[in-house]
C-alpha cells in the first residue's frame, strides 16, 4: 500500500517494490522516478520516511540489470504531487499538502480539479479569500465540478465541521462577505452530509444586495438544481478519490 493503513495500491512508476524492511526500521517507498546511473537502473524516491518522518536526502533502489529505464514524464510527476497533496490534506496536514498541490499546478493549471483541491487546502488554513479565488478558477475551467457530491472526510479529513463554523461566523459578522458565502455554498453543494438550504439562503441574500460575481451565480444556480451538467471524469474523481484514477482524469 501507499502508506501504513492506506489501501490505495498505486505508484507512478508502475513497477516498484512497495517497501524495504530490516530488523530495525521500516521505510515506505511510493512516488519517485526511474533514472540510469552507472549503467544500471535506479529508482529515486521523492517521498519516503521512517515512521512519521520525511527525509529530503536522496534515496535510491538500485538493480543489477544494465537495461536503462526511461525517465518518468513531467505529467507523472505532477500527478504524483497532486496525489501526495490530496493524501496530506485528507490526513489533516494542509501545511504539507499546499506546496505539493502548488507543484502539481505548475503542469496542471488547465485542469479544474487541482484548483478545487487547493481551494479546500487554503480553506483548511483559514485563507478564505484565497480559497474563493481558487474555487472561481476551478469552476471556470470545469463547471461540472458542481454536479457531484463527495464524502467530505475523504477530501477534508476531520476539519469540515470547524471550517463551516469559521465560515458561518464570518457571515454573521458580515453578511456581504462574498468569499465566505462562496465557500459555504461550495461545501454545502459538494458535501453529501450537509443541507443546501442555509447556504442557498446566504447566497440569495448576497445576490439580492447586489454583491457576488459569476461564481456566486453559478453556485446559487447549482444549489437550486438548475443548469446541472454531466460530470466530467475529474468531477467523478471527487466521488471516489484514489491515485490510480488520476490517470483517467489527466491521461
Amino acid at each position: 500500500p501507499w502508506y501504513l493503513h492506506h489501501p490505495d495500491p498505486w505508484c507512478h512508476s508502475w513497477a516498484l517494490p512497495w517497501c524495504y524492511s530490516s530488523s530495525s526500521h521500516f521505510i515506505w517507498w511510493h512516488h519517485g522516478r526511474w533514472s540510469s546511473r552507472y549503467g544500471s537502473s535506479v529508482w529515486i524516491s521523492t517521498a519516503r520516511g521512517g515512521g512519521d518522518d520525511y527525509s529530503n536526502s536522496d534515496a535510491t533502489i538500485q538493480f543489477a540489470d544494465d537495461e536503462a529505464i526511461a525517465e518518468s514524464s513531467d505529467l507523472e510527476i505532477f500527478r504524483a504531487n497532486l496525489c501526495d497533496g490530496w493524501h496530506a490534506m485528507a490526513g489533516g496536514d494542509p501545511a504539507l499538502a499546499l506546496p505539493l498541490i502548488d507543484d502539481a499546478l505548475e503542469g496542471l493549471s488547465d485542469v479544474g480539479l487541482p484548483w478545487l483541491l487547493r481551494s479546500m487546502g487554503r480553506l483548511m488554513v483559514e485563507d478564505v479569500e484565497g480559497a474563493a479565488e481558487d474555487l472561481a478558477v476551478a469552476i471556470e475551467l470545469d463547471p461540472s465540478l458542481l454536479s457531484v457530491r463527495w464524502n467530505e472526510q475523504r477530501i477534508l479529513g476531520d476539519s469540515a465541521p470547524s471550517i463551516r463554523g469559521l465560515l458561518w461566523s464570518k457571515l454573521e459578522q458580515d453578511p456581504a462577505d462574498v468569499s465566505a458565502a462562496l465557500m459555504v455554498g461550495a461545501l454545502s453543494l459538494l458535501s453529501s452530509e450537509v443541507a443546501d438550504a442555509p447556504a442557498r439562503g446566504a447566497l440569495s441574500e448576497l445576490l439580492l444586495e447586489g454583491h457576488g460575481n459569476q461564481t456566486t451565480i453559478a453556485l446559487h444556480s447549482a444549489l437550486r438544481g438548475e443548469d446541472v451538467q454531466e460530470p466530467s471524469e475529474a468531477a467523478l474523481w471527487l466521488t471516489d478519490p484514489d491515485c490510480s484514477r488520476l490517470l483517467e482524469v489527466m491521461p
